[in-house]
């Protein structure tokens, strides 16, 4: 006879949900609508299984009671959602930045149906969702990345017995914007930065920034892979050095990234190479001390360096990088009066908050302007490197220095690739 006399596993409410569940064995089982008699039924059915089962889940009941599909929203549904992209979404400990893309994407979505049922969501609400981001000005793969963020979400909740299949299969139908059809526009695409602008900017920044713009030209390489580097993942023991990231975009998708450092490369590497072989090349301490001794030479300031709240780490982070970049941009480009930020008889400039509350909102707009035109981004010199050598190589050896995979293909000439790319990096890099 069944042990009826420790405490049994409670009858709870899945709040994303709505539904009645019990944990068994580490498994969780739905039982239906939270509070029925049908899923209080259930639960005293599949408590007597398992206990008769010796406290196992007994096989028949494993997967539990198939849920009511009928009874979660598009609210419930998304915090749930969330909750799973919390934990599935990190890099190195850190959310990735898929979060925040997938709270612009549904936001649309909570706004018009947040309290429609699932099971209520039809491939026109879908279309009605998607109109209302093409009246936002939103560019159109913009808008085909939103709308897949919410199919994957209404998928995941097919996976986990929160949505009926036939919801998230009548969603597929829905046939992707075209380019130039209902008034959709299109984004501008990353382009190529002007060697003029790089140069005027490159004089502006601390040297270990001005390093990391060369390597970038050099080599390519996506400046989430340039600002991780660190000496243990360089392989410096042939005449081509070979750097192996320990994370990259696509090591999701078992893709390997191979980046080859010619001699230019080598050289705007070498004065960052220390003995500690797990310490990043790029340390924005040794930038600070750059740009406070040239602050000491200039005027009179406290012998003490460390008068910024700002918590500096061992390493760059893409964002830091574009605010070196940004920031070495806004020196060499400064807005003209009363735009630029004024500075006093004694030379001290006005601070950064008196600045931004002395402009009207139309000078803050044209402001935004001048530094849209003015300003250029680390991701624009993958663009660079890939241009050059794409004129001077062709398109295939272009792929296979930037790292771009296709489908099966890429994997059966990896070798060629490998070759191919060293003899390019040997020249250019």
């Amino acid at each position: 006879m069944p042990n009826h006399q420790t405490k049994l596993p409670s009858y709870r409410l899945h709040k994303a949900s709505g539904q009645a569940v019990v944990t068994l064995s580490g498994k969780d089982i739905y039982l239906g609508v939270h509070g029925t008699d049908e899923s209080k039924a259930a639960y005293q059915r599949v408590i007597a299984e398992w206990l008769e089962n010796q406290r196992q889940t007994p096989a028949s009941s494993r997967s539990g009671a198939k849920p009511d599909t009928n009874i979660i929203d598009i609210n419930g549904l998304f915090v749930a959602y969330w909750q799973f992209c919390e934990g599935y979404y990190l890099r190195d400990g850190k959310p990735t930045r898929e979060l925040e893309n997938l709270r612009h994407a549904v936001q649309p979505l909570i706004e018009l149906y947040g309290g429609t049922y699932v099971s209520e969501f039809r491939p026109t609400s879908l279309k009605v969702v998607r109109e209302q981001m093409i009246n936002a000005g939103l560019a159109r793969r913009t808008i085909k990345d939103r709308v897949n963020r919410i199919r994957r979400m209404i998928e995941w909740g097919v996976e986990n017995d929160l949505v009926d299949p036939a919801i998230h299969q009548a969603l597929k139908a829905i046939a992707p914007l075209r380019r130039g059809r209902y008034g959709v526009k299109e984004g501008p695409g990353v382009k190529p930065v002007a060697q003029e602008l790089i140069d005027a900017t490159l004089v502006h920044m601390p040297a270990l920034v001005q390093s990391m713009v060369q390597v970038q030209l050099h080599t390519g390489m996506r400046p989430g892979e340039l600002v991780i580097m660190r000496g243990r993942d360089i392989d410096t023991s042939g005449k081509l050095w070979i750097y192996r990231p320990e994370s990259h975009k696509t090591a999701h998708l078992g893709h390997e990234r191979v980046i080859y450092l010619g001699p230019k490369a080598q050289e705007d590497i070498k004065p960052y190479l220390v003995t500690d072989l797990d310490a990043y090349l790029f340390d924005p301490r040794q930038a600070m001390r750059e740009r406070w001794a040239a602050c000491r030479t200039h005027r009179r300031k406290p012998s003490s360096p460390a008068r910024t709240t700002r918590k500096i780490t061992d390493r760059y982070t893409t964002a830091s990088y574009l605010r070196a970049v940004y920031h070495a941009c806004d020196k060499a480009f400064p807005p003209q009066e009363p735009l630029c930020r004024k500075v006093a008889p004694d030379g001290k400039r006005e601070t950064l908050e008196s600045w931004k509350a002395r402009l009207t909102k139309e000078q803050h707009a044209e402001l935004k302007i001048w530094q849209k035109e003015h300003r250029w981004h680390p991701n624009q010199l993958r663009h660079n490197a890939g241009t050059y050598l794409r004129k001077e190589f062709g398109i295939e050896a272009a792929r296979v220095v930037l790292g771009h995979k296709s489908a099966g293909v890429t994997e059966i000439y990896a070798e060629l690739d490998r070759a191919k790319a060293e003899e390019i990096m040997g020249k250019v890099g």
